[in-house]
């Protein structure tokens, strides 16, 4: 089978379509410029088209953060946030601040998808530069919460910088107070899928999924379990 080749001068994409729909899948080749190295590997016309939509996705995504960036932005004018323009904020992300609460986000974090973070009135929540939220992550701050750089969690996983008090006997949990303790996570601290952070942990720890973090989590260890406990 021939291999029919376009040059960028003459060509147009319309002749290009026209061309490529007399052919099978796979047999046209798009050729950068006059010449080319006969070893040089040509471009298929599926690798072609998919380039075109992989980046004409990434455009779309891009411009659907900046317009949440710029809805959160707008509607939060009561308060003090710092957003760098080039974070990625996914669909689903909610920022509740009903008071004086500040949050302050680094460069390059990415808030995936459904991201949550609630912050109450004279708390601050700051997140260091190129962490990851992934899926339905929630930080709910009532003091203060501080996460490192280059962090990642997972699914489902949370950070809460407070716990509620045991209720007596035949009492109400509600009644019984709320405990809040501030948080700091340090950089490169990987959190697995639906785990609650509710203490400190150190710089390069790890949390196994499931778990629960009321203890102060040493750095570079790795911990899992209700309440978690050291691993390694």
């Amino acid at each position: 089978m021939s291999r029919v080749e376009l040059s960028n001068s003459g060509s147009t994409w319309a002749a290009f379509c026209k061309i490529a729909s007399i052919l099978p899948r796979g047999d046209v080749a798009l050729i950068q410029g006059q010449q080319h190295s006969p070893h040089a590997r040509p471009r298929t016309l599926d690798s072609h088209v998919s380039g075109r939509l992989a980046r004409g996705r990434r455009r779309a995504a891009r411009l659907a953060s900046y317009g949440r960036w710029c809805k959160i932005m707008a509607g939060h004018r009561h308060t003090v946030i710092a957003i760098p323009a080039d974070a990625h904020i996914g669909a689903g992300f909610r920022l509740v601040i009903p008071g004086n609460g500040h949050l302050t986000v680094g460069a390059g974090v990415v808030f995936r998808h459904g991201t949550i973070i609630e912050i109450a009135d004279g708390s601050a929540v700051t997140i260091g530069a190129r962490t990851v939220f992934t899926y339905h992550n929630v930080i709910q701050s009532v003091t203060r919460i501080e996460i490192g750089a280059g962090c990642l969690f997972a699914a489902f996983a949370s950070v809460v910088d407070g716990a509620h008090r045991p209720a007596d006997i035949g009492g109400s949990l509600r009644d019984a107070g709320y405990e809040p303790r501030p948080i700091e996570i340090g950089d490169d601290v990987w959190v697995a899928s639906k785990s609650t952070i509710n203490a400190d942990v150190g710089s390069g720890a790890v949390v196994g999924a499931n778990s629960l973090v009321n203890r102060t989590v040493p750095a570079g260890a790795l911990v899992g379990g209700v309440p978690a406990r050291v691993l390694r």
